[in-house]
């Protein structure tokens, strides 16, 4: 990995603590709940302009969306 996708994975894993992920699953499906929170991480690292390594979890149609948003989408599509 370069030095600009390494800082993209520690910011990933900081910003899901800044953001209580792990406090908010509220009985939502475990894996579920990782990849939209995971989703809604990036999404905004991304649009900050941080340099994202190949194969994250990422997908234009959840930018400006929370991870509740996300997995309620998600939950959705996979009903």
């Amino acid at each position: 990995l370069s030095d600009e996708e390494l800082a993209f994975i520690l910011t990933n894993s900081a910003m899901h603590q800044v953001f209580g992920h792990s406090l908010r699953i509220e009985g939502r499906m475990q894996w579920l709940w990782t990849l939209a929170s995971d989703y809604a991480i990036n999404s905004l690292l991304i649009n900050n302009g941080l340099e994202a390594p190949l194969d994250i979890n990422y997908d234009m149609r959840f930018d400006d969306m929370s991870a509740e948003a996300i997995y309620a989408t998600l939950e959705n599509e996979i009903d």
